[in-house]
């Protein structure tokens, strides 16, 4: 294999709650999408994915205005940039036809959906151009905020960056009968949160070099929902902000204006226990939380992405300072959305008595200083290696270092191979697994595991932040302390109820798509 907004006016459709709303979604309903004014946030189109009808997503090119009257080539999903929500009820049939009208392989991957391997949308998965494939899977989990996005094998960093990607809704009777807010587009509002890099035309420039492989893909422009710094109009009362980090790489740290509190309500995988008050919230790529937020007074509400030290590249400027990324005015009548003081019951998260363990390593291989040296004089070769190891294992203790040729500004790199199934797990059996930083990197891996929404059992030997303590299907591992000395670690609980088997395994990989496009991935079987 070489390396290589649906934004439309729609009718309207029943809601999340059982209301209707007129609904706007990202660029257009070809391949064209213009920038929405400044000041305006676009709401993604809400579709039923659960009817008797597939639902189709085409996959194409488009031209997109991110900056206002320049064009820029862009890929999106029924549309120029980015595709529509995706609702479906637990107890029911997930059911899509996915279309890859682009001139490469391309799949989309259900990212947090319980579904089996050959469902699950993995790199072994992909399709090439004009071709087609059908999804229907049963969905049986809590209701929750997913994503879906691009995953074919070494280009889903250039794929999920031009704008293939889209929100993946679950609701559930027991979530609508909180009265939780639920008017989707007023004060229950979707935030696809992307960084894109832009040349002075204007124009999406995805390339990769020795700082972009070791630290990711960043871009100098944040985006929400397609657009820069609008504003959303939105009920008095509780303002439900369901926030995707889909950023290729970028960690984001969110706040709001005045450094007032708000509570997380959700993770990646449904409710917590209970609404969590916070003043910051850390979110690394592929990581999901719905907040709730006071418009009780009818003030303005600032979200803010605040300057991030912990990761490096991350606080260049323009985002050396805090930025804000919307700001919503609370000033139409209220809808009565409640902060309910109880969410969800969450079994225990601890391991069984003789729970198999699992030790699963992994590293950005090759030297990076502290400075990068902009002249380019570096090393062009950065290989990957990601190892697994398990004690008692029926398979050998060893380092996985699979080999496939990706061009890196014309060098070869090392990556893994989507022939291999690494390990195997039983279906239905709690499995722990501890992930590891190896000592010397430094560099922030958000860890995903297809097929699973896992519990986090220990951060770096400590406890878990109780906003963290729900369930999870991505996980950022960060050094012990800012020095090479102290591997980081994060323990984690897991179950796997489908079945996943060659040629269709499961995935695990850092969702720094530039390190999981350059091989800090594997596969395994549930069987």
């Amino acid at each position: 294999m070489k390396r290589r907004q649906i934004l439309k006016y729609s009718a309207s459709l029943p809601l999340l709650g059982g209301s209707t709303l007129l609904l706007k979604a990202c660029g257009g309903s070809g391949g064209d999408g213009g920038a929405q004014p400044k000041g305006t946030l676009p709401i993604p189109e809400l579709v039923r994915a659960d009817a008797a009808t597939p639902v189709t997503l085409k996959i194409q090119k488009g031209q997109y205005e991110f900056l206002p009257g320049k064009k820029s080539d862009s890929f999106g999903i029924n549309g120029a940039l980015l595709g529509p929500a995706l609702l479906v009820k637990s107890g029911a049939q997930f059911n899509v036809r996915v279309e890859n009208a682009l001139d490469e392989d391309s799949v989309l991957h259900w990212h947090g959906l319980l579904v089996d391997g050959g469902s699950d949308g993995g790199p072994a998965s992909a399709v090439g151009p004009s071709k087609n494939y059908a999804v229907k899977a049963a969905v049986d989990q809590p209701a929750a905020t997913l994503w879906y996005h691009a995953h074919p094998h070494m280009r889903t960093g250039f794929q999920t960056a031009m704008g293939v990607g889209g929100l993946l809704v679950v609701e559930d009777d027991a979530s609508a009968a909180l009265g939780l807010p639920h008017a989707w587009g007023e004060d229950d509002v979707p935030l696809v949160l992307q960084d894109k890099y832009l040349n002075a035309d204007g124009k999406l420039t995805y390339k990769l070099n020795h700082n972009t492989v070791g630290l990711g893909w960043f871009g100098q422009h944040m985006f929400v929902n397609g657009v820069q710094q609008p504003t959303h109009y939105a009920p008095r009362g509780w303002v439900r902000l369901r926030l995707l980090n889909a950023c290729n790489a970028r960690v984001l740290k969110l706040r709001l204006g005045g450094n007032a509190t708000f509570h997380v309500i959700a993770s990646d995988g449904g409710l917590l226990a209970a609404p969590v008050p916070v003043t910051e919230l850390v979110l690394a790529a592929a990581e999901r939380f719905e907040i709730l937020v006071d418009g009780s007074a009818g003030q303005p509400i600032e979200l803010i992405m605040a300057r991030h030290d912990e990761q490096y590249g991350a606080n260049a400027a323009p985002f050396d300072v805090d930025h804000t990324l919307l700001t919503i005015h609370p000033t139409l009548p209220a809808k009565n959305g409640l902060l309910p003081p109880v969410l969800a019951g969450l079994p225990e998260a601890q391991a069984p008595q003789g729970a198999r363990e699992r030790h699963i390593t992994f590293q950005l291989m090759g030297h990076f200083p502290i400075d990068p040296d902009p002249t380019g004089s570096l090393p062009e070769i950065w290989p990957f290696d990601f190892a697994w190891n398990e004690e008692d294992s029926v398979f050998d203790d060893h380092t996985l270092t699979h080999i496939n040729q990706i061009e890196v500004d014309g060098a070869p790199m090392e990556s893994f191979s989507l022939d291999t199934a690494s390990f195997r797990v039983l279906r239905g059996t709690y499995e722990r697994w501890r992930l590891t930083l190896r000592t010397g990197d430094t560099y922030p891996h958000p860890f995903h595991v297809h097929g699973t929404q896992f519990r986090i059992l220990a951060i770096n030997g400590g406890p878990v932040p109780a906003h963290l303590q729900g369930w999870k299907d991505t996980v950022n591992i960060t050094p012990a302390a800012n020095v090479r000395a102290a591997p980081g670690t994060v323990d984690i609980l897991v179950r796997f109820d489908h079945a996943a088997a060659m040629p269709h395994p499961y995935m695990v990989h850092c969702h720094n798509l530039e390190h999981e496009d350059g091989g800090m991935m594997l596969g395994f079987e549930a069987v």
